[in-house]
């Protein structure tokens, strides 16, 4: 956990990696500790829910992809005991992340924190949890919906080399992350694919910069002029990228300590 300060003031930022083994064994005692001593904690809720689209009965995925991007789909769906039948009828502006997600399931691991553990420590505190507005995806969704064919195949190859850079990296990033080695961390954790994909198309990029990198930064300024102290869960990337939440609370006057190596 990073400790910003200003003032008097602390708020405790909780970062999320994506995905971590099912199996991991998680140390929650520093952060029930830090729970019981916080006034609330802060977790993101996208503004509204995603609708998964269906192709229609008359349409076929592979009209929407090319041959190459069609074949390397089919083959990872084999390669990853998924199911032809459902995923074939999906458009390709939700398929990318459905492959993704069902692919990391199968093979055990889960997207982002320890929800058990971490729901545990959170009733154990009996702390105020406040819903902190995040983005939709919807708004790179509904470009999608009209994507051509070179942009439907750059989003669901970035899922792709996403995961087969995950099926490689994530044992060394959990084993990494439970250990309390940051750098091991940073060094072979990479960004999350709906990222890379959404912020492709410049409607998006807009919003997401200003849900994120500026309400977001806005809320935590909020927090560090009331003297008191809480708890913030934020994706890793967003906190560390370069420009990002850290960097621009930095300009603000902020200190920042990182976890102790």
């Amino acid at each position: 956990m990073w400790k910003l300060s200003k003032g008097g003031a602390t708020v405790w930022v909780l970062p999320m990696i994506n995905p971590v083994p099912k199996d991991l064994a998680w140390d929650s005692s520093r952060l029930l500790r830090i729970l019981k001593i916080s006034d609330a904690i802060y977790i993101p809720k996208p503004d509204k829910p995603t609708t998964v689209q269906k192709i229609p009965a008359n349409g076929k995925l592979s009209e929407f992809l090319s041959k190459n991007t069609y074949k390397r789909l089919l083959k990872v769906i084999d390669r990853e005991n998924l199911s032809h039948r459902f995923l074939l009828r999906i458009k390709p502006a939700y398929l990318g992340g459905i492959v993704y997600n069902q692919s990391l399931l199968q093979r055990g691991y889960i997207p982002w924190l320890d929800m058990n553990t971490f729901n545990n420590a959170v009733q154990k505190s009996k702390i105020k949890i406040i819903d902190l507005p995040w983005h939709s995806p919807e708004v790179g969704f509904e470009f999608m919906q009209n994507a051509t064919v070179e942009q439907a195949d750059y989003c669901l190859n970035l899922f792709l080399d996403s995961l087969d850079q995950v099926v490689l990296k994530a044992p060394l990033v959990a084993k990494a992350w439970s250990s309390g080695d940051l750098q091991a961390v940073l060094n072979d954790y990479s960004a999350d694919p709906y990222n890379k994909c959404e912020l492709s198309q410049k409607k998006y990029a807009d919003e997401y910069k200003i849900i994120v990198d500026d309400e977001v930064v806005h809320q935590i300024q909020l927090l560090l002029n009331d003297n008191r102290t809480n708890v913030i869960v934020l994706p890793l990337d967003d906190v560390l990228k370069k420009e990002g939440i850290f960097d621009k609370l930095r300009d603000d006057g902020v200190e920042i300590t990182a976890p102790p190596q």
